[in-house]
């Protein structure tokens, strides 16, 4: 039997602190945002995937943990640990402001951050304790 290999995804964490978990894209938002349930497989947005642009997951908690101290505008960052199927190779990084608009422009002033896979389909297993 296959051992499952787990990824790590930085989210913004909406939750009400009561009755259900609202995970969010991190940064992108507008018409880019994805919202992210434990337990249920995810897809980017049908515009998004058609250009060949998918979710962003971490290969390993430090990488993921040193995304968070270097983005610290990330309303309620959590990472939890997650379950990936298709990976895909990613292209640019894009500006993210037209990005919630729905236009896809490359930035030029920015690399991927270390560790960062880009998959099909990523599913929220745990949240990680502490961050």
């Amino acid at each position: 039997m296959k051992k499952k290999r787990y990824f790590w995804k930085v989210v913004s964490d909406e939750s009400d602190g009561c009755t259900t978990d609202k995970y969010y894209s991190a940064l992108a938002g507008g018409k880019a945002r994805v919202h992210y349930e434990i337990d249920k497989w995810i897809r980017a947005p049908d515009w998004l995937a058609k250009q060949g642009r998918h979710l962003f997951v971490f290969s390993c908690l430090k990488y993921a943990k040193t995304f968070i101290l270097r983005n610290p505008g990330i309303h309620s960052a959590t990472i939890l640990r997650c379950l990936v199927k298709d990976r895909v190779y990613p292209k640019h990084i894009c500006q993210m402001a037209l990005l919630s608009i729905g236009e896809i422009t490359p930035s030029l002033l920015s690399d991927w951050p270390g560790g960062t896979r880009s998959y099909k389909q990523v599913k929220l297993v745990k949240k990680v304790k502490k961050v």
